[in-house]
């Protein structure tokens, strides 16, 4: 008897950012301990990338790469996907808890920075790397308080990166780099009643960045005079 496969299902991981959409209509998102490229004009999975040992909890595009994605994972660690020749070379940044919720990576002129936040309060991990290529290293510890991290989102440009911090006050941090590539605390962002889920950084047609948050009290804050850029 002659048997052929008619349907197959991933189910995604349900976490906040488990999944997501690239400019090329890629969708990534983390199913169990893997994470699996879906084409959307294709309508189905593409690739399985294999590397972490636990369930992947969020999943990001690095927007301004050649198709690099970074994911976090209840394994502690945050791994970095480059594509090489139609496959996906690894780099793992280990990230000193049990578990990582909430992960992003952002890359300009050349340099890419990943942030990622474990279920450790108070506490977000840097990594930098120069060029692409290169390998990543640990760029800084960032102590922001007693308050877990719900969200992050890294913007700016490439003299004066900033990475905002959404913390389970209903607050947003915003950390900005100085010129010894060292993260301080700047502006603290208040207006939501609940966690903020999502956030995003854009330029209005004036040249000025702006800040979108999104957060479960169902509203939808813009930030811009309170940003320095």
């Amino acid at each position: 008897m002659e048997a052929k496969s008619v349907y197959v299902s991933s189910n995604c991981n349900q976490t906040p950012t488990g999944a997501d959409c690239n400019e090329n209509h890629l969708l990534a998102y983390g199913s169990c301990h893997a994470v699996l490229i879906y084409d959307l004009n294709a309508a189905r999975v593409v690739q399985t990338l294999i590397g972490h040992t636990k369930r992947v909890n969020s999943v990001r595009w690095i927007r301004g790469s050649d198709g690099e994605l970074v994911s976090g994972a209840s394994d502690g660690c945050v791994v970095v996907w480059e594509p090489q020749g139609g496959a996906h070379a690894r780099f793992i940044l280990p990230a000193g808890g049990p578990t990582v919720n909430i992960v992003d990576g952002w890359s300009c002129n050349g340099r890419t920075i990943i942030a990622g936040a474990a279920m450790e309060p108070g506490v977000v991990r840097i990594w930098t790397r120069d060029a692409p290529g290169g390998e990543f290293h640990p760029s800084e510890t960032c102590r922001i308080g007693r308050s877990l991290c719900m969200g992050l989102r890294l913007g700016g440009s490439a003299t004066s990166p900033l990475l905002a911090c959404a913390l389970e006050d209903s607050k947003i941090l915003l950390l900005t780099e100085t010129d010894r590539q060292v993260w301080i605390k700047g502006s603290v962002l208040s207006g939501h009643e609940d966690w903020v889920r999502g956030l995003d950084f854009a330029l209005n047609g004036q040249g000025e960045l702006l800040l979108a948050s999104s957060s479960q009290d169902s509203t939808v804050d813009r930030h811009n005079k309170y940003i320095e850029f």
